[in-house]
């Protein structure tokens, strides 16, 4: 924790996770059997790894976590905490299904 303090400031851990959640789109066929018009579908993702050397990954996921649980910040930003913990624990499923 002392290597990040901002991990100490909710609004600061709120804002990191806003700017570090994408969303990428994939496109298909919808319909039976394929047939139909294009449907694109949206995917949230958290552009984060766990080797990541910008910041403690630990620390700032403690900090997540502990804004979730304390409720201290408005209802917006904790859903951008949300979202973006939800989305970095897909990617990290879907990196250990493919290892």
């Amino acid at each position: 924790m002392d290597r990040d303090p901002y991990a100490r400031d909710d609004a600061a851990v709120a804002t990191l996770a806003r700017v570090m959640t994408g969303q990428s789109w994939s496109f298909g066929m919808g319909g039976f059997g394929g047939l139909g018009d294009r449907v694109a579908t949206p995917r949230t993702e958290a552009h984060i790894r766990d080797d990541t050397d910008i910041l403690d990954v630990a620390a700032f996921r403690s900090a997540l976590e502990r804004v979730i649980a304390e409720a201290r910040l408005d209802e917006e930003s904790r859903s951008a905490v949300s979202t973006f913990l939800s989305a970095w624990g897909r990617e990290n499923r879907r990196r250990e299904n493919r290892d």
